[in-house]
């Protein structure tokens, strides 16, 4: 029986003394865990240190956060949640940069959790150290295009580069007259402007090719936008976007105009030289056309081997926006011959138009004749008269020589020019028709046409009150204060 219970004795024994081993045995913990700084700027270092008991190593981990960045010392990019592990090591440090692109400050965790002696996160034991990250002050570090003038039919190619963020994204200003093409959309067509445009960020640093169409008839202004990406894909720090704007040229030919079109004179004898003088806007070239009867034709001396004609472009290529030509026209008809001029702007080559083109009436007279020369003739021997003595008579008032002498019918009040219509009109070529040097035409019609305005001219010539210009500059060929004056002055 002694042999027997001291076998038992001795097992228990062994039994009592190995317990503590399993029930006492302690849980791991971490017994100091701090960081370098709480509270630093965006790209600033942070070291986390710690110490740990009864560990079998330690896991420590950054969780993912929208906006936050986070390096290894090395340089190298440590994944969220990704985390670092030893299963040796009890004390350790991390040195970090952290990056904060989101915008605004945030608080940026780090979780550290002791492992057991099986090597297995004792979770229970983990703690936290939280550290505020202000903003970063910019992540786009440029933003840019070689010409901020763009060029029809010319594709702008504008640049970035940034640091820290996953990517960049665009966004186009909404305005009716532009439109953006890029051959980097996959979806077919313009881009769609106000939002944001791709579905996949494109690269951190990187360029895009841009074609715009402006359908205003002037350039315009217009805005990029690109977008630092907080979460890829999906989020963008809109207080950090930088702006590019290019000021977009129109691809609308604008409409051409001719702004004056003026001749030396408003009539001229067949064959005689005269010069015509135009200027244009907008217009890349002119040319011209007179409409007439086929009794006129026309002559230049800038291209004397060619005969232009009637109601026809006169030049195969255009003219120069502004200039001058010289022109003779030729009639073939024994009366004036009224033709219109008429300059067309072209605003794309071979293309006129009369719309926006410039008109005037020149007068064709017949060549003048040379008058033929003749013998004097002796004068007829006057007719003795009886001698009567002579009534008191009342001297008339001296006139220039040549002046037409006509009874005093009309006092003209009006002011006459091209296209009045009248009874002074009619008095006007009554009086007119009595010198044949003023008004050879002599026709009484009661219209102010260009025979009577040309008389008029003479009449104003021969008083030297006037002697050039137009009627609505100098008066001249028109019936205004000073001629009427003289008119009155005659028929006293």
């Amino acid at each position: 029986m002694r042999p027997f219970f001291l076998k038992r004795f001795f097992l228990i024994g062994i039994v009592f003394l190995s317990f503590p081993f399993f029930v006492f045995a302690q849980d791991p913990s971490i017994t100091s865990y701090k960081a370098s700084a709480t509270s630093i700027n965006s790209g600033q270092l942070v070291t986390f240190s710690w110490t740990l008991a009864n560990a079998g190593g330690y896991s420590f981990v950054v969780p993912c956060s929208a906006g936050v960045v986070v390096k290894r010392e090395n340089g190298a990019l440590l994944a969220c949640d990704t985390p670092i592990a030893s299963t040796q090591v009890t004390s350790d440090a991390v040195i970090l940069t952290l990056y904060n692109v989101s915008g605004f400050t945030k608080n940026i965790t780090a979780r550290l959790t002791p492992k057991t002696g099986a090597g297995v996160d004792y979770t229970t034991a983990s703690q936290e150290i939280s550290v505020s990250v202000s903003t970063v002050s910019q992540p786009i570090t440029s933003f840019t295009v070689p010409e901020i003038d763009t060029v029809r039919g010319k594709p702008s190619v504008v640049s970035w580069t940034s640091e820290i963020i996953s990517g960049v994204n665009f966004q186009v200003e909404c305005n009716g007259d532009i439109r953006v093409s890029s051959p980097n959309y996959t979806v077919a067509g313009e881009l769609p402007c106000g939002k944001i445009i791709f579905a996949a960020d494109l690269a951190v640093s990187g360029s895009l090719s841009l074609s715009f169409s402006n359908s205003n008839l002037n350039p315009v202004p217009y805005t990029l936008k690109l977008y630092p990406a907080v979460t890829p894909n999906t989020s963008y720090d809109g207080s950090h976007a930088m702006t590019l704007t290019l000021n977009v040229a129109s691809d609308t030919i604008p409409d051409a105009y001719i702004t004056y079109f003026t001749a030396s004179t408003t009539a001229i004898n067949s064959g005689d030289k005269m010069t015509l003088s135009w200027a244009s806007d907008r217009a890349v070239g002119v040319n011209m056309t007179f409409s007439c009867n086929q009794m006129i034709t026309a002559t230049s001396t800038q291209y004397p081997d060619r005969q232009f004609f009637c109601n026809t472009h006169m030049f195969d290529s255009a003219l120069a926006p502004a200039g001058q030509i010289n022109m003779s026209f030729i009639s073939t008809s024994n009366e004036d011959q009224i033709i219109t001029l008429t300059a067309l702007p072209s605003k794309q080559a071979g293309f006129y138009d009369i719309l926006r083109g410039k008109s005037f009436p020149l007068t064709i007279r017949p060549a003048v004749k040379p008058v033929a020369s003749s013998s004097p003739s002796l004068s007829p021997t006057p007719t003795p008269t009886p001698f009567l003595f002579p009534s008191p008579t009342v001297n008339p008032p001296l006139m220039p020589s040549g002046s037409p002498l006509i009874s005093p019918k009309t006092i003209f009040t009006q002011f006459l020019k091209r296209n009045s219509r009248g009874k002074e009109v009619s008095a006007l070529q009554e009086f007119l028709k009595r010198d044949s040097g003023l008004y050879p035409e002599g026709l009484v019609t009661g219209f102010f046409g260009p025979a009577t305005e040309r008389a008029v001219q003479r009449f104003q010539k021969k008083y030297n009150f006037v002697t050039s210009g137009t009627p609505a500059t100098t008066g001249y060929g028109a019936v205004g204060p000073k001629t009427r004056s003289q008119l009155n002055l005659l028929q006293q």
